[in-house]
């Protein structure tokens, strides 16, 4: 996973403050105080490019009574956030152990890309939902049926852009007119106004030629 090589690049490399990341996902994530100080360790290891799994160093660095100690050590490695495996020291030649914490980093990335879908899932993505927010927060009041019908027509027609109507909502709203048949008649004015002007007249004559070439 692409968002998981980074986001292990940014921990070892000391750009990032895991120990907070710890704190703020610890629920989810099931960790214990202890296993924070265990893992808080092991990171600060891994800053200094060494993963080498040394237990009674370990052990000195968290100062955590010995019974505490190992069950943390027994719950990070049951869920996989904390991986031991012996290998060929390239220093010494000598076999030792490693270890890896790339179990935990997939999950707290999990966690993270489900958090930002779920405030994605709560924004408005349609035309009428964009609209309709705006008019609420901007005129400080629900909606009637008669501006879901405005907004539903203006949707259907195409006839404005959004950002047309946004401006048009935030001048009702500096002169006091709050209401979305204001703003449809300053729109219909405005359009009627633009297609009047020649200028507009053959720069929609431009832009219909180039579409026509495009087609083609």
């Amino acid at each position: 996973m692409q968002e998981k090589e980074l986001f292990k690049k940014l921990v070892e490399d000391d750009m990032v403050n895991f120990n907070a990341i710890l704190m703020k996902y610890y629920s989810e994530l099931s960790l214990t105080e202890k296993d924070i100080f265990v893992l808080s360790s092991l990171t600060r290891q891994l800053t200094k490019k060494d993963n080498v799994f040394i237990l009674e160093k370990l052990k000195a660095r968290t100062k955590i009574p010995e019974d505490a100690f190992f069950e943390s050590l027994s719950n990070l490695t049951e869920k996989e956030y904390l991986t031991i495996k012996k290998d060929v020291n390239p220093k010494t030649g000598k076999e030792s152990e490693y270890f890896y914490l790339d179990g935990l980093y997939d999950r707290i990335v999990y966690l993270y890309l489900d958090m930002i879908k779920k405030e994605s899932d709560k924004l408005p993505h349609t035309f009428e939902e964009k609209v309709s927010l705006l008019y609420e927060k901007t005129f400080n009041k629900q909606m009637t049926i008669r501006d879901a019908e405005i907004i539903s027509r203006w949707a259907s027609t195409n006839q404005f852009s959004y950002e047309e109507i946004k401006n048009a909502i935030l001048d009702a709203a500096k002169v006091g007119k709050y209401t979305l048949n204001y703003v449809d008649s300053k729109l219909l004015k405005k359009k009627v106004q633009e297609e009047n002007n020649p200028e507009y007249e053959a720069t929609n004559k431009i832009i219909k030629e180039l579409s026509d070439k495009w087609k083609k």
